[in-house]
């Protein structure tokens, strides 16, 4: 009997273990390979378009078939990038401190405005697609509008550049991220009422619950900050066998990242030294993960995951050149 119960113990967790983890070693849907290590990597918001940078060529590529779009004609390398939230726009900041907006339809270069004398690493657009946040490089932040290239408003004061920056969904509040991890939250109506916190964070930060909530993430955890007054709600610590990072006596090794995405609905895990991509479901703790045993170990180190009605989208980029996407349906 004790024996029937042990087997009948054994079924159900590994049932219960096979409903949770779902794992894909399948085959990328496309491969395309750049000649040096892929700096920026991300989908449009329709998932319709995927861009791509190295060192040599910012490309677009079509998601529908595959296909290689084209290639911007870039003024400097644009150490940050973003499309418009409607898709028609690829806005990218340069090592010129220069904005430049691309139209995606034909690819070509409609418009250019000085912003700052500094390279520019972060940006981020307002919902109604009005308003460009641009990281001044020297801590400040400052806010324009791409209709007339007219500054708005400058936010901060100087020290660390930013290293994220993040708009809610009604467009009220800024999150930014500096180089010393240190996340603010910004009331761009009462400027006055903004807050810092000391939390470290890895990726950038994600708004959900309306905007009522901030998702910060690190290699272990991720924490959701109430974003009226900064206090921490609750937080999810990252599953032990899936953490990206190996402990030691002193510091440590990471070897990958995670962050959050899908209105903070998943939390991506990747583990370059396993070959693999985790997807958490913050709900039901549900697992999905994808297995790339032909990548090299250490060469892949940013992935941008993209949730659809029917597909998710899962792209990775490694310092090899190499991009990878994949379809989990």
């Amino acid at each position: 009997m004790k024996t029937s119960a042990i087997k009948f113990v054994f079924f159900v967790a590994f049932i219960l273990w096979s409903f949770l983890l779902t794992v894909f070693s399948q085959s990328p849907d496309y491969t395309f390979t750049h000649k040096n290590k892929i700096e920026l990597l991300f989908f449009s918001p329709a998932g319709t378009l995927l861009a791509a940078e190295d060192s040599s060529d910012f490309n677009i590529y079509e998601m529908k078939t595959g296909n290689l779009r084209g290639t911007l004609e870039r003024k400097g390398f644009a150490n940050s990038a973003i499309f418009s939230n409607d898709g028609k726009f690829l806005i990218t900041g340069n090592n010129y401190g220069e904005v430049n907006i691309y139209d995606t339809s034909d690819l070509s270069l409609t418009k250019t405005f000085p912003v700052t004398r500094w390279s520019i690493y972060s940006l981020a657009i307002s919902p109604d697609n009005l308003n460009l946040a641009v990281d001044m490089g020297d801590g400040t932040i400052e806010i324009w509008n791409l209709k007339d290239g007219e500054k708005i408003n400058t936010l901060g004061e100087k020290g660390l550049r930013m290293k994220f920056m993040t708009y809610s969904p009604g467009g009220k509040l800024l999150a930014s991220t500096n180089l010393e991890s240190r996340i603010s939250i910004w009331n761009l109506g009462k400027p006055e009422k903004s807050f810092s916190l000391s939390t470290y964070s890895q990726a950038a930060p994600t708004f959900c619950q309306g905007g009522a909530e901030l998702a910060v993430a690190n290699l272990l955890e991720v924490k959701f900050i109430n974003t009226n007054d900064g206090q921490i709600l609750r937080t999810l610590p990252i599953p032990k066998e899936y953490i990206p990072y190996t402990p030691q006596n002193l510091g440590g090794n990471f070897h990958g990242k995670v962050s959050v995405a899908n209105g903070c609905k998943t939390v991506i895990i990747n583990n370059y030294k396993t070959k693999t991509i985790t997807l958490l479901d913050v709900a039901t703790k549900k697992i999905k993960q994808i297995t790339d045993d032909s990548a090299s170990e250490g060469s892949s180190f940013i992935t941008d995951f993209l949730p659809l009605t029917n597909t998710n989208l899962i792209t990775n980029g490694s310092t090899k050149g190499e991009i990878k996407v994949w379809r989990i349906k």
